[in-house]
């Protein structure tokens, strides 16, 4: 028992934070294409919400993410709406990050879990709306 004590005693002395995460996105795009007969004309809104629990040097993240079609006349790859152009935007619901964080070494920050990983511009790899 003491010896559990004494690995929680530090934690517990140092301050907790709990931060809220939120990203909000309203999407319209349409899209004419030659040799579709049907226009392209997709409404989209993407929510991300988590949760960030701070304790000295380690964090955990839990984030999720939802996509809702507000109009969907669109090819989203995989609503079998054929007839239309595709707009890459299809609904879904997700679990997005799930990662933990420590900060206690010097000019280290070690990151486990299911991370957001963006590279230069995003043009190739990130996390890019």
């Amino acid at each position: 028992m003491a010896a559990i004590a004494a690995l929680i005693a530090p934690a517990a002395a140092h301050a907790q934070q709990v931060k809220p995460q939120l990203d909000a996105r309203l999407r319209w795009e349409t899209v004419d294409q030659d040799g579709i007969a049907d226009d392209a004309d997709a409404v989209t809104f993407r929510l991300r919400a988590g949760v960030e629990w701070v304790a000295s040097d380690w964090s955990l993240l839990v984030e999720g993410e939802a996509t809702a079609a507000l109009r969907e006349s669109y090819d989203s790859g995989i609503n079998g709406k054929t007839k239309y152009p595709i707009v890459a935007d299809p609904e879904n619901i997700e679990l997005n990050r799930l990662q933990a964080r420590y900060r206690g070494l010097p000019k280290t920050l070690i990151t486990l879990g299911r991370q957001r990983i963006n590279l230069d511009d995003q043009r190739f790899v990130g996390a890019v709306g």
